[in-house]
């Protein structure tokens, strides 16, 4: 989460997923987020996907890569903080790239962060909403749908941290 609490500068959580589609076709995905703290209260996060299709080989390819930059971070009594952000996203999806044309993705949000020392280790949940305007070369994608000219994300975490270990839950 990148509170500031954290002695490392830098986190990179894996994850491994696996779904059943149709008879048939499994899609397996890895997810990596990568975050950096620059300075105590600014830190950099990056998010990248890869799904694979194991029916339809046209169907696996890259997320496209989403950079959150946090800044100004403040504590709100003893366990609240309130983080602004800058989100960013780089079109490197085929859909993005090829069907939509995407240019760019840009905007902001905020988050609120609860954290508290158990015994146990660290427990931390966050709620955060951003929104975004997305440049494309046209008003429609090749398939003739409109494409998107803005976007809400609305994001709720749990996390549980005890020495090197933790577990997160992102709804």
């Amino acid at each position: 989460f990148h509170t500031g609490q954290s002695v490392n500068n830098w986190q990179m959580d894996l994850g491994l997923n696996t779904a059943q589609k149709n008879q048939g076709n499994s899609q397996y995905a890895v997810n990596s987020e990568t975050s950096y703290k620059l300075m105590n209260n600014t830190s950099v996060k990056a998010l990248l996907n890869y799904t694979s299709s194991t029916k339809n080989e046209l169907q696996s390819d890259f997320s496209d890569l989403l950079v959150t930059f946090y800044f100004m971070k403040s504590k709100l009594g003893s366990y609240f903080y309130f983080m602004p952000f800058l989100v960013s996203t780089l079109p490197l999806s085929k859909d993005s790239r090829q069907n939509k044309q995407m240019n760019l993705g840009y905007g902001g949000g905020v988050e609120l962060i609860h954290q508290q020392n158990l015994t146990a280790g660290r427990l931390t949940t966050a709620g955060s909403l951003a929104v975004q305007k997305y440049s494309n070369k046209y008003e429609s994608s090749l398939n003739n749908s409109l494409n998107t000219s803005y976007s809400s994300n609305q994001q709720l975490t749990v996390g549980w941290e005890y020495k090197k270990f933790g577990l997160t839950g992102m709804f």
